[in-house]
């Protein structure tokens, strides 16, 4: 499947699964609040929020996801919108329920960190981020476990395997203080990161770090604090709640109005393209998924060939006449080395594709090679494939002069001899008849030579390469000039095989094709090749007029690890083909 299919097939999968999500998420939003008791709720009407926040998360990480599909901010903020419903369910009358909302009460703020030290691109940055995320997974999991394992008799106390206040009292100091150490490494990490921030960014990033910090550090001190001053439960919760609620909505918002979707993007394709070869996506997938658009694809420049490849090697046309395809020049020291081929009215501007260009231009050397020799391999099981189908065509030739040619004149001799033989007492018939049937017999004969002379010429196989040439020329019907410069006992009968017939369709082609009136053809031994040109002054182009029979020598030339090169001029084509001796 060629890049654009892939495209089109794993952006389907993604928005089915995106969708899939969202519908789940809706169902488990629902279905909780029917499970809350109706009592719970007039008590403690901000328990609706739990589904409500959640589904928040949901949404926004959905958002996320669908546009920045490698970006791992999506699928965070959507697991923590689950982690939000799992936390309700503490407040509904089942057990098993209330110990799952226990075990999940407080993983999201390891959630609301990591979108605060990955943000923008998906990714924790430096020791620091790891430590402090380790630190707070440990204090939102491990260190959670005294408050619903020691927990004194009453509704939450399902998972209670003793009543020890001391032990809890012990866990919560330890929570505290690890909620300290996690804070400090949140600092560490978020001042100089804000720093390093050009002003534009600086304007965002202090907002939306302050206002997750105090998330970090309000919500869950509010639980501890709230007993002791007189304000209402209900009133701590919703505002709880609604705290982490709009964090995601701040994230979303400064992703795509604060002009970090681009350079998110661009550090997802560089950790993309950072990575070894051998683990490192291919780059078409990985550019689509970073533009958002799923028919994006790389394609890469072979100057051999003159044209633009897929990463399976096969030629990429490139429709430039649709107006909604562009494309985006690769290069690399100044030279061309592939193109970005995408959607124009998906992307706004020209920043983000040229800034990707740029950085695949870096490192485009092993995706170009296997391309190359993808190519390569399809032009040769082409060749070989094209080669075959020459040989058959040769053979069928073959066998049509044999059988309208020679046998057609074969069968005249007969009805000759057997005229001859029906009148033996006429002499002067006998005489002339006998004449007439040499001519014939001559004739025949000069036929079975030029068919073996077609098939494999005796002056080559008898003679060797310059023999056989002379005797090309010799036979041309127009004035030709012949060089010659090499030793046909350094030359391989296979390799002079290919260059007498390189060297006899190309006078023909000059002939037949190119109407010539006059040819040079120099045959010359290099540096252990044997260098073929042949030069006319025909009217009609190579490109225009390259003879069937000539394009299966060039197949023969492929198979010979060789090489053809063709000028056209006005009124001067060259022919040149390299050969190893």
């Amino acid at each position: 499947m060629g890049a654009s299919g892939w495209g089109r097939s794993s952006g389907l999968s993604l928005n089915l699964a995106l969708a899939e999500l969202g519908a789940l998420a809706l169902a488990c939003g629902g279905i909780e609040f029917i499970l809350f008791p109706r009592e719970a709720l007039a008590s403690y009407p901000s328990l609706v929020l739990f589904p409500i926040i959640g589904l928040v998360y949901v949404a926004a990480g959905l958002l996320a996801w669908w546009r920045r599909p490698i970006n791992r901010l999506g699928p965070v903020m959507v697991a923590a919108g689950y982690l939000l419903y799992a936390s309700g369910l503490q407040d509904i009358e089942n057990k098993g329920l209330i110990a799952i909302g226990l075990i999940f009460e407080s993983v999201a703020f390891a959630a609301v960190l990591f979108l605060l030290h990955a943000f923008p691109s998906g990714r924790l940055d430096g020791k620091l981020s790891n430590w402090a995320m380790i630190a707070i997974l440990v204090q939102v999991t491990v260190l959670q476990m005294p408050y619903y394992l020691f927990a004194p008799p009453g509704r939450l106390d399902v998972l209670s395997i003793s009543d020890r206040p001391d032990l809890v009292n012990a866990g919560l100091v330890v929570q505290a203080t690890v909620g300290m150490i996690v804070m400090v490494l949140n600092v560490a990490v978020l001042v100089p990161r804000w720093r390093q921030a050009d002003p534009d960014h600086r304007r965002i990033l202090g907002p939306l770090y302050v206002f997750g910090s105090l998330v970090l550090l309000v919500v869950p001190l509010a639980t501890v604090i709230y007993p002791h001053i007189p304000v209402s439960t209900n009133l701590v919760v919703g505002g709880q709640l609604v705290a982490i609620g709009v964090v995601p909505v701040f994230f979303v918002l400064a992703t795509f109005l604060g002009g970090f979707s681009r350079t998110g993007a661009l550090e997802e394709l560089a950790v993309a393209l950072s990575s070894q070869a051998g683990a490192r996506e291919a780059l078409g997938p990985t550019l689509a998924a970073m533009l958002g658009d799923a028919s994006a694809q790389v394609v890469y420049w072979l100057s051999h060939r003159g044209a633009y490849v897929d990463s399976n090697g096969r030629e990429v046309p490139l429709a430039l006449h649709d107006p909604r395809r562009a494309v985006m020049p690769v290069e690399r020291g100044g030279q061309r080395v592939g193109a970005i081929v995408y959607d124009s009215t998906l992307l706004s501007g020209l920043g983000i594709v040229s800034s990707a260009a740029q950085m695949i231009g870096l490192v485009l050397d092993p995706e170009q090679l296997i391309a190359d020799l993808r190519a390569r391999e399809l032009d040769l099981l082409s060749s070989r494939t094209r080669l075959v189908d020459a040989g058959d065509n040769d053979r069928i030739e073959f066998a049509r002069n044999l059988h309208d040619g020679l046998q057609a004149r074969l069968v005249v001799l007969g009805i000759d001899a057997q005229q001859i033989a029906s009148k033996p007492d006429d002499a002067r018939f006998v005489q002339q008849a006998a004449e007439k049937l040499r001519a014939s017999i001559d004739a025949a004969a000069s036929d079975v030579r030029q068919l073996a002379r077609t098939m494999m010429p005796l002056t080559l196989t008898g003679g060797g390469l310059a023999s056989a040439t002379e005797d090309l020329i010799d036979r041309m019907p127009v004035p030709t000039k012949l060089t010659m410069d090499f030793s046909s006992g350094e030359i391989g009968s296979p390799i002079e095989r290919t260059a007498y017939f390189v060297i006899a369709e190309a006078l023909s082609n000059a002939v037949d094709y190119n109407h010539a009136t006059e040819v040079e053809l120099s045959v010359r031994q290099i540096d252990g090749r044997l260098e073929i040109e042949v030069v006319d002054n025909g009217e009609h182009p190579f490109q225009e007029h390259l003879g069937p029979r000539l394009r299966s020598v060039a197949d023969r030339i492929d198979a010979s690890s060789g090489t053809m090169q063709i000028d056209s001029y006005r009124g001067r084509n060259e022919l040149r083909v390299s050969l190893p001796s």
